[in-house]
């Protein structure tokens, strides 16, 4: 498989996944019983892109750190290691200590 169709699956599936999430947020849940209002709704789709966004930073910095060492690394499997690095240090107490070894870890093939 090129990378290019790898690329076009990994969007389409991406795609699905927000379809899908939309979807079930907006027909599953009831917002009367969480007692929430439209705008509190707003604002957690504002906290969710900007929480995106910060992952995305994060994984920028990783891959500028990558690029100073003379390595090359893409900016999707950057913020791959961002995701891998984040979910890490929210599971292990002590998670934080080894973010950066979970990013390298999941970028070990491409790097």
């Amino acid at each position: 498989m090129s990378s290019i169709a790898k690329r076009r699956w990994g969007v389409a599936v991406g795609t699905i996944a927000l379809v899908g999430y939309a979807v079930a947020f907006a027909f599953f849940l009831d917002i009367g019983a969480l007692d929430l209002s439209w705008g509190d709704v707003g604002l957690l789709l504002i906290a969710t892109v900007l929480q995106l966004a910060a992952l995305w930073l994060f994984g920028e910095l990783f891959r500028q750190g990558v690029l100073a060492a003379g390595n090359q690394l893409k900016r999707g499997t950057a913020f791959r290691a961002a995701l891998v690095g984040s979910g890490i240090a929210r599971l292990l107490p002590a998670g934080g200590a080894v973010t950066p070894v979970a990013m390298a870890w999941a970028v070990r093939k491409e790097a």
